[in-house]
């Protein structure tokens, strides 16, 4: 059994973390839950005493024993709190991997980057990548023939650095080459967002693979369209031709009782989530599976997890950090193009971050 250290409180911890974590009792133990300040809160349906980095021996002591340490702190704390961890596992000499929330840096404090060679494995929790119904959509586009993936529509259902995790994963190609955002509008009246403004963004991956993403994201009203070489793939009605994935609903349960959600359809192809994902998702309506997504990239945090116990390890560091520079830079000035100096995949671009933090500096914003 492996233990794993949390480090941070808030809301994505309370929601997501510990609930995909307390769902694997035989793979994964609590280890302890540390915060800047002591405090209790409550996740899964128990109460959790969470202490304060510098009580009971500090976070040294508190690596005892820890194979991971997964942190989740608001995003100007996380320099601080990467070399507090790094001066803590180079005091004690530990081997822990660590597991570090989206965005992982800000583009402004990239030269902490050099902090993550103190830990033995470092990863990101990047739960779009390992949404449950992904398999779904690659087993029926081999069982239906539909060839390579080469266009994918994100109609409202992503966010920013998300949206590109999710476009790599669906898109089954990693290599983004260039990537452009302009505004569109304003979100329409009667609309829950009403009066945002709108956005449209074009990633351009290697091959000429396309994602088209239209913001501002909204669950409830969102859906995609993954276009292949023969057939497409939609997770709603409405788009002629499309496949549509579909919710497997728990059919035991009375007309007027709330369904569980036992897996996903395809046409003919079907696959089922775990006993532990099905009650990790909760009851809820049957509906698109976009409008789902909360409870979906709750299951997808507990798949997270079970990659890391297999030694398959979860989202990859530099993916991460070049998902936060793409965002960084399309957010700034609408525009992306990969250079050894604009990449986080960039060996010479990773050696640089120091000189880029300070140049960042100057960037109002």
């Amino acid at each position: 059994m492996k233990r794993a250290l949390v480090i941070g409180s808030g809301q994505r911890v309370r929601e997501a973390a510990l609930p995909a974590l307390l769902s694997r009792p035989d793979d994964w133990q609590l280890a302890g839950i540390r915060s800047r300040k002591a405090k209790t809160i409550e996740a899964a349906g128990v109460e959790h005493r969470v202490a304060a980095f510098d009580e009971d021996g500090g976070l040294a002591a508190a690596l005892d024993s820890v194979d991971l340490v997964y942190a989740c702190v608001s995003k100007g704390a996380v320099p601080s709190v990467l070399s507090q961890l790094e001066a803590a596992v180079r005091q004690t000499g530990a081997t822990v991997d660590l597991l570090i929330d989206t965005p992982v840096l800000l583009f402004k404090h990239l030269a902490s980057y050099k902090r993550f060679a103190a830990f033995h494995k470092v990863w990101v929790a990047e739960d779009m990548w390992s949404l449950p119904w992904v398999d779904t959509i690659e087993r029926a586009r081999e069982a239906l023939d539909l060839g390579a993936p080469k266009r994918l529509i994100l109609s409202r259902s992503a966010y920013a650095y998300h949206g590109l995790a999710l476009a790599k994963t669906l898109l089954d190609e990693w290599r983004l080459v260039g990537a452009k955002r302009w505004r569109t509008g304003v979100v329409s009246e009667g609309e829950p967002k009403s009066g945002e403004t709108t956005y449209e963004r074009r990633l351009t991956f290697a091959g000429g693979r396309t994602c088209e993403v239209s913001e501002p994201r909204d669950y409830s009203l969102g859906g995609f369209l993954l276009e292949c070489e023969r057939g497409a793939i939609a997770d709603r009605p409405g788009h002629p031709g499309a496949h549509v994935l579909e919710p497997i609903l728990d059919e035991g349960v009375t007309a007027d009782a709330v369904p569980r959600w036992l897996g996903f359809r395809i046409g003919e192809v079907e696959t089922h989530l775990g006993p532990h994902e099905v009650k990790l998702f909760g009851e809820a309506e049957a509906s698109s599976v976009i409008a789902r997504m909360d409870a979906l990239k709750r299951v997808g945090f507990a798949r997270l997890f079970d990659r890391i116990t297999e030694g398959r390890g979860a989202y990859p560091l530099v993916e991460g950090i070049d998902d936060m520079w793409v965002d960084y830079t399309l957010e700034k000035v609408g525009r992306w193009r990969a250079t050894p100096l604009t990449s986080a995949r960039s060996g010479l671009a990773r050696g640089l971050m120091g000189s880029l933090t300070s140049l960042a500096g100057k960037v109002k914003g």
